[in-house]
């Protein structure tokens, strides 16, 4: 019970403070401006002067000469959790939202706003919640709270009517935030980033809420990438029986590599050069299953997982790029190809 008052802090928009990665160039101005210091008369009142102006200048506009985003899907190391970071240009769409704080800080406050921080990211397009349970859903309230987001979008067999569902959407209209609830045949465009949503039908035909999650095709100049949410079996057979699934490239896996997903035919029918399984480090529901892996695998596709892996970054190319965290830090290739650094 000691810890209420960080915890209450931490609920305000104040909760969360972030240093951005500065500009080499600022940084050497104020080390200029720190030796001016050392001299008396003038040039000390200069470096007083330069020094506020500098530290000012590289919070409001830490990199200056930054290009556009590259046209990327990150896959967030949340554990056992959810998230996606898709991005082109100037624009910025995050699925699925990884874990609340029921347990300490949320993967918002400690993995994924300080991963943006990081990349030079300071609002988001869009948050798209594939559903509401808690390890998808569960930091989009921090996220909201602390960054500048355009809209929220989620099942719209699902509306936020009751418990944390409503009180985010009670804040995101307090925000701002445009509130746009999704079903098939509707389609978000955030300027080259567009998504078809495939799942859930409306009226909805399934009663498994995991089964109505939001299934998004992303095509793009990227590779074409599938989100599946927590989509079991059954809504794996309706999506198939309408004629809605094709080969992808990338699959985030459904329902974190659960054996109730993942069927045989689902596998066939998507045929992912790359599967992603987005789990914890030894997880108690024991994901991804061995067989579901292996049914992957069987099936050509190069299985990366964030419990071994670490975060991923998948860059869009002719031939597309994937990146492990495990293998080290590839932020620096968060860029465009044209400006990216040789290692």
């Amino acid at each position: 019970s000691f810890l209420w008052l960080p915890d209450f802090l931490g609920r305000g928009g104040w909760g969360s403070f972030f240093i951005p990665v500065p500009w080499a160039g600022w940084l050497a101005a104020y080390v200029a401006s720190l030796s001016l210091l050392a001299v008396p008369g003038k040039p000390r009142r200069a470096g007083t002067f330069l020094v506020t102006g500098v530290a000012l200048a590289a919070w409001a506009f830490p990199q200056p000469f930054r290009g556009p985003l590259p046209t990327a899907v990150t896959v967030l190391d949340v554990g056992q959790a959810s998230c996606q970071l898709v991005t082109s240009g100037s624009r910025t769409v995050l699925v699925d939202a990884g874990n609340g704080n029921a347990r300490g800080a949320s993967s918002g406050r400690t993995v994924i706003e300080p991963f943006l921080a990081h990349v030079g990211i300071r609002e988001l397009s869009a948050v798209v919640l594939t559903h509401w349970d808690s390890d998808h859903a569960g930091s989009a309230a921090d996220l909201v709270r602390d960054l500048r987001v355009g809209m929220l979008a989620y099942p719209s067999t699902d509306p936020p009517v009751e418990g944390a569902p409503l009180r985010l959407a009670t804040l995101a209209r307090r925000r701002g935030t445009a509130i746009l609830p999704l079903h098939r045949g509707q389609s978000l465009a955030a300027g080259d980033i567009r998504m078809e949503v495939l799942n859930p039908a409306d009226p909805a035909t399934l009663s498994e809420e995991n089964d109505r999650s939001l299934v998004l095709d992303l095509a793009w100049g990227g590779p074409r990438t599938l989100f599946s949410g927590d989509l079991q079996r059954r809504g794996e057979s309706e999506l198939a029986r309408e004629g809605l699934l094709r080969p992808v490239h990338l699959l985030v896996v459904p329902h974190h590599g659960s054996r109730s997903s993942s069927s045989e035919s689902w596998v066939l029918a998507v045929e992912p050069k790359l599967a992603v399984f987005s789990v914890g480090r030894g997880n108690r529901f024991g994901q991804p299953h061995p067989k579901v892996t292996e049914r992957y695998r069987s099936a050509g596709a190069r299985i990366l997982r964030t419990d071994r892996d670490g975060a991923l970054l998948i860059l869009a190319g002719p031939k597309p790029l994937a990146f492990k965290m495990r293998d080290g830090d590839w932020s620096r290739r968060f860029r465009p190809p044209g400006q990216s650094r040789r290692p």
